[in-house]
């Protein structure tokens, strides 16, 4: 299971995310967990080893101060039920922008930055 926030802003609020995870008594797999600088904030990719329904991954990733928008539309597709798998939670990697003649440029880009940033605000 991993769980996927979008964070927004400068600062990640770590002591927030330790505390919902202490909460919740979740194993997170640090090795295969990730966390990405954006160029609105960050992407973090905790991967838990607990198993957990759809609509406490969304509770969760909320929680943790995941963009609220984002986790509302992600509660309201498992709600809906119209998606297949893990796909109602996805962060992009890329985001493109096209312009109304059709020209495609990269907007925004993931820059995955050393996991052992999660070890140690995590441990």
């Amino acid at each position: 299971m991993m769980l996927k926030m979008d964070i927004d802003g400068k600062k990640v609020d770590w002591k927030r995310i330790k505390t919902v995870v202490e909460m919740f008594k979740l194993k997170i797999n640090i090795p295969e967990s990730k966390i990405a600088k954006t160029k609105r904030g960050f992407h973090i990719y905790l991967h838990c080893n607990d198993k957990l329904n759809d609509e406490d991954v969304c509770f969760i990733q909320l929680a943790c101060n995941s963009d609220y928008k984002r986790e509302i539309l992600n509660l309201l597709r498992v709600k809906k039920g119209d998606w297949q798998g893990d796909n109602f939670n996805v962060l992009f990697a890329k985001k493109y922008h096209v312009d109304t003649k059709g020209k495609t440029t990269l907007a925004s880009e993931e820059v995955e930055l050393d996991n052992e940033i999660l070890r140690r605000k995590l441990k």
